[in-house]
């Protein structure tokens, strides 16, 4: 499942009990992750309705322990486990041990009042391994790829609407030639050229070349 379907029916109301977020984008991801907890916990009650965990220090057992546990004054809560690397082929740097057989357990009988999400900043997980097997099956995967270059330019052409700013033609491509593709980056230089041009305002080329930094890598 692609992450825009799987945004659309956030927004209709329709969760998976468990989400595994993986690729190499990983501002989308964090985009996505703060959407998934917007649509299904109030602000007032995120303080208590939202459990973020990292992997690295924290196991499994102590995530879905958490994930079964019903929330406090709230019908759903989230469950956000990070740095989920014994799904890649990676080789963990952590010594924590994470039980498989409890995580394949849960998937068969997810608790209905949490949304587990897993995420993992990795281009591909190991589909050899039977939890990645079963995780595709139950089409709980969502892959963040990186952008296509018309995926990219339509990317920052939105940012700007958000912003209530435009790109004028050509000065969209020249963003991305000046500041390259990171998209945390592009965000920054996005509003520094919000800020400058104003609401309902256009930046061209020259405002680009004028307020964005050349990244080290597009001056190489």
């Amino acid at each position: 499942m692609d992450y825009k379907t799987a945004a659309k029916e956030i927004g209709k109301g329709l969760f998976k009990p468990v989400y595994v977020l993986y690729g190499p984008e990983k501002y989308l991801m964090q985009e996505f992750t703060t959407y998934l907890t917007d649509h299904l916990v109030e602000e007032p009650f995120r303080d208590f309705a939202v459990s973020k965990f990292d992997l690295s220090e924290t196991n499994l057992e102590a995530v879905i322990e958490d994930a079964e546990t019903f929330p406090f004054m709230v019908p759903q809560k989230i469950v956000i486990a990070k740095d989920a690397y014994f799904l890649t082929t990676a080789k963990e740097s952590s010594k924590v041990e994470h039980n498989m057989d409890k995580l394949l357990e849960y998937i068969q009988s997810p608790a209905d009042h949490t949304v587990l999400v897993f995420t993992v900043i990795a281009d591909k997980l190991d589909e050899r391994k039977k939890i990645v097997k079963t995780l595709k099956q139950e089409d709980f995967m969502v892959p963040f790829l990186a952008l296509s270059p018309e995926e990219l330019v339509q990317w920052i052409k939105k940012q700007a609407a958000k912003a209530q700013f435009m790109f004028a033609g050509g000065a969209a491509e020249h963003l991305i030639l000046y500041s390259g593709t990171n998209l945390q980056n592009l965000s920054t230089e996005i509003e520094k050229l919000s800020l400058y041009v104003g609401s309902g305002g256009t930046a061209t080329k020259g405002h680009v070349e004028q307020l964005v930094v050349r990244s080290v890598e597009q001056n190489v």
